[in-house]
């Protein structure tokens, strides 16, 4: 039997929220999954509290005031219907939940701190719609990935959701956590699951940065030292690859395993690599050294993000 699950969404009642709740529905496996809803509200500002000493001003109090009840009206009856919506999908009632904060400090750092209390993973969508300016998510989004170290993050992109899940893996110790983060949460479900890794052209990894160097300029070892170098590289992802599959296949997921090669770029090709296949689902680690070539993956992951637009996009941090 399934582990049970624990998801929270960050949501503010906008258009996004349904989004959210969309992918919820339609990548999630509903038994023994447990999903809160969060939003945190804005309170009124203090300034406009100081209004009410003027006159003058407390007619635009009371339209400040009405604007705002509004507002959250329409947030609750929005949560509600999503919760109701995620029910009729299959969720449990009792395990499908709204809750609603005051903000504290700050909506990222309220949600950072609700997302710390023992979830399995945080989705968000890619930005907000409210009018309010602190609830515009683009910005949320950045912050919460920013500081948010130990919690799987989801940014739920524009495009509809679809099943399957593309894992870019470079063999750095991060590869295990992502394995096991993507096993659980998506235990005995129907997602195919694709384990990539890309591997740059070994001439732009290592050509000395002369600008009047040609490759024909370079003696022949080198290109022989280059062959090697990436038939070694190959050999070691794959076993590491083999490692991901088995571990995928012990929480019950079916997943099988590419290797690119010379691409200009990793982060478009790891995007690609969903697209051609119709995946929804890409998942990168937050940070990674490769063996071939020392970058930081958090560069490609920030680069994935930008150009998923359609795709939902996780960032899994280590351990």
């Amino acid at each position: 039997m399934s582990q049970q699950r624990r998801i929270l969404a960050a949501v503010d009642g906008s258009e996004w929220t349904d989004r959210i709740v969309d992918y919820l529905c339609a990548v999630f496996p509903a038994e023994g999954t447990e999903v809160v809803l969060f939003h945190v509200a804005n309170p009124l500002p203090e300034i406009l509290w100081d209004f009410q000493q003027n006159p003058l001003a407390r007619y635009r109090m009371h339209q400040v005031r009405a604007y705002l009840e509004a507002y959250r009206e329409r947030v609750e009856k929005k949560l509600e219907e999503n919760r109701q919506k995620l029910v009729n999908s299959g969720f449990s009632g009792d395990l499908v939940k709204v809750r609603t904060e005051i903000r504290q400090v700050g909506v990222a750092r309220d949600i950072i701190f609700e997302a710390q209390k023992g979830y399995d993973v945080l989705v968000m969508g890619r930005r907000g719609e409210s009018r309010l300016k602190d609830l515009i998510l683009g910005s949320i989004v950045t912050k919460v990935i920013g500081r948010l170290s130990m919690v799987p993050v989801a940014v739920v992109g524009f495009g509809p959701p679809e099943k399957g899940v593309v894992i870019a893996v470079d063999g750095s110790p991060e590869t295990t956590r992502i394995a096991h983060c993507v096993g659980r949460i998506f235990q005995n479900s129907d997602h195919d699951v694709q384990v990539v890794h890309i591997l740059r052209g070994m001439g732009q990894a290592v050509v000395p940065p002369i600008t009047d160097m040609s490759l024909s300029a370079l003696p022949p070892e080198w290109f022989d030292w280059v062959e090697q170098e990436r038939e070694t590289a190959r050999r070691q992802i794959e076993r590491i690859m083999e490692d991901v599959v088995e571990i995928l296949a012990s929480y019950g997921l079916r997943s099988s395993q590419t290797v690119v090669t010379d691409v200009a770029s990793r982060a478009e090709e790891i995007v690609n690599q969903a697209r051609m296949r119709k995946y929804g689902t890409i998942v990168v680690g937050r940070r990674g050294i490769s063996k071939v070539e020392e970058f930081l993956l958090g560069r490609v992951s920030n680069k994935v993000l930008q150009l998923a637009r359609q795709e939902a996009v996780w960032v899994v941090s280590c351990a």
